[in-house]
């Protein structure tokens, strides 16, 4: 679900929650992602943002839905794993490009990450490099020439 972010931007805290609430309600024992949109929000509003899904119940707070133009923003994705300190999981997503945007968030301590096709293919790939390059120099790599 994406949370109203105009009711939140208007300081109508009460409503977001209800609706929150209403749909983990319906969603059953279907995990739920509640996407706050980090690219529209303030710093203030995203940490608002956090207070909302974890009180409303959700399984995760998603950075955002990838529509909004905007980065993987490091510095704010690392703000929300500080406010939520375990009490849900983070999915990041929208401008994770690179193997070093994803080790950031791995390191940080995101547990999924929304990255389009091409992205994870290159992702994918970069490691792959890394991989091969290690094996080969390894000579007891049981990897080696593989």
């Amino acid at each position: 679900m994406v949370i109203n972010i105009g009711k939140l931007k208007s300081g109508e805290y009460d409503y977001v929650l209800d609706e929150i609430k209403e749909i983990v309600d319906l969603s059953g024992t279907i995990p739920l992602k509640a996407i706050i949109e980090i690219n529209l929000l303030t710093d203030d509003e995203i940490k608002k943002a956090c207070e909302l899904v974890i009180k409303g119940g959700a399984d995760f707070v998603k950075t955002g839905t990838g529509w909004i133009p905007g980065d993987a923003n490091i510095k704010r994705i690392r703000m929300i794993k500080q406010f939520v300190d375990g009490s849900i999981k983070i999915k990041a997503a929208g401008g994770i490009r690179t193997k070093e945007e994803f080790l950031k968030l791995y390191e940080i301590g995101v547990n999924h990450y929304g990255i389009n096709v091409k992205s994870a293919i290159e992702i994918v790939e970069s490691f792959n490099k890394i991989l091969i390059k290690n094996t080969k120099e390894d000579e007891n790599c049981v990897f080696k020439n593989t």
